[in-house]
């Protein structure tokens, strides 16, 4: 049995700060729905599309992530029975739409222009060189929010720890936000499947196709392959609808045996110099694509900076970051790998700078080959300070769905000397701090006495890795 969709506290809070940011209110659909193993008639004739070649199933401009329109479907979205589909290789040579790097609209998650997107139907489809998997919504859709991504590992709900039930051994993510069933006729309720089998309508690759999550305006479709191929994502209209097309056969990872390669990107920051000083690495995958990156921090004795470097374990990579502001003085080192958003990507503690009592603590993503800072939403490099001395404290803890920040000083005039204290709580969206957005997130409290109502440290769980010794 698979488990329905089902609510998340985390879910709830951030799609109501992205909701409440855009200015779009979705409220709160029950829909009902299906949970026909088979695709229903209606569905198998829409996957099962005029395509006849993979060359074409891309469209024009299927490599756009900005979610416009291919070409490769009958205005009505139906299977044309004239049309003898011949064996194709896939993925088309030299098409670079076709990768296994992760793919979003340009306005994801939920940026300008976003409308409400009313689900109708879902598919799977059979092709020669390829499988297929669509999502139909109706004519009330506005430009879709989506984003398609690996998942590393048996992909897991809503609910942290509880993995979806999806037969497979390799996974996409498909998301949608500004899911709006609410705007369904009541007369007229979703009754398109909720599970989907491949093998079910002649699927050579696409094992199963689940709806794992649909609450308050966020929706995640979880599908479950034999091997991981490339793949492509682009959108059609009339209807509007989200397609994701794998590849059926060739490597596990059929652009290539490096981690670039699978990732769909390259970056090469060249060599470390011989004059460098290295400080603590570790191991682990910090992409959520296939292999393991290894990232450390460096020090330059000549240009008086530290330099935070990721390396692909295979080589086929290289990023590098000069951390403002650092120098001989203080070392920056890499503290922790975390997760503060249980998105499932880890995040790369780093102390970018200090003094003797306190130390500044910042978080860095590795995205398409790349490191990425996160930033505050001035699009500032976003740090904290933790730490103690006798009058002031920093502390920050990590609560799964956000981080709670808190800093401090002793109010020495008192007679009896007391800690005022400031809170805020707030989430990681991408690569940019938000506030949390909800009542009790933020406010200032004192102490009951002299003594430190906080440790001066942060409260994060690690995640694992392999600590490697540089140098």
């Amino acid at each position: 049995m698979h488990t329905t969709p089902h609510t998340s506290q985390s879910t709830n809070r951030n799609l109501r700060r992205i909701l409440t940011i855009i200015g779009l209110v979705v409220a709160l659909g029950a829909s009902a729905c299906g949970s026909d193993k088979q695709a229903s008639e209606e569905g198998e004739s829409l996957a099962d599309e005029s395509t006849t070649t993979v060359e074409t199933s891309s469209g024009e401009s299927a490599g756009d992530d900005s979610g416009t329109t291919g070409d490769d479907a009958g205005d009505d979205g139906t299977a044309d029975d004239d049309v003898v589909a011949t064996p194709v290789s896939c993925p088309p040579e030299g098409d670079p739409a076709w990768s296994t790097a992760a793919r979003s609209a340009g306005n994801w998650p939920m940026g300008t222009g976003t409308g409400p997107s009313v689900l109708d139907g879902a598919a799977v489809g059979a092709h020669p060189g390829y499988d297929r998997f669509v999502l139909t919504f109706t004519p009330e859709t506005a430009d879709l929010s989506y984003s398609v991504s690996v998942v590393s590992g048996q992909p897991e709900g809503p609910q942290a720890g509880v993995e979806v039930d999806v037969d497979g051994s390799a996974f996409l993510a498909v998301q949608v936000v500004g899911i709006a069933s609410w705007m369904r006729d009541p007369a007229d309720p979703y009754v398109g499947p909720t599970e989907i089998s491949g093998p079910g309508v002649g699927a050579a690759n696409l094992v199963e196709a689940v709806l794992s999550e649909e609450f308050e305006g966020y929706m995640t479709w979880h599908l479950g392959y034999n091997a991981l191929h490339d793949f492509n994502v682009f959108v059609l209209d009339s209807p509007t609808r989200l397609v994701v097309d794998m590849c059926t056969d060739g490597d596990a990872v059929a652009s290539g045996s490096t981690q670039a390669a699978a990732a769909g990107c390259s970056s090469s920051a060249g060599p470390v110099p011989a004059e460098a000083v290295y400080g603590p690495a570790r191991q682990a995958n910090l992409d959520g694509l296939p292999g393991e990156e290894l990232v450390y921090t460096y020090f330059v004795p000549s240009s008086d900076t530290w330099v935070l470097r990721v390396d692909a374990v295979d080589g086929s990579f290289h990023s590098e970051w000069p951390i403002p502001d650092s120098g001989g003085a203080f070392a920056s080192e890499v503290q922790n790998l975390v997760d503060v958003n249980s998105d499932g990507y880890p995040e790369v503690m780093v102390s970018y700078s200090g003094g003797a009592y306190t130390r500044e603590i910042g978080f860095v993503v590795v995205r398409d080959c790349e490191l990425e800072p996160t930033r505050n939403i001035e699009a500032g490099i976003f740090s904290w300070p933790i730490g103690a001395s006798v009058a002031n404290i920093g502390h920050f803890t990590c609560l799964g769905d956000s981080v709670r920040f808190e800093t401090g000083s002793i109010d020495a005039s008192l007679a009896e000397p007391i800690w005022a204290m400031q809170t805020t709580r707030n989430v990681l969206v991408g690569t940019v701090w938000e506030p949390m957005g909800v009542a009790g997130s933020n406010y200032a409290y004192v102490s009951d006495d002299s003594v430190p109502p906080v440790s001066g440290s942060a409260d994060c769980p690690s995640l694992p890795s392999t600590s490697v010794e540089l140098g």
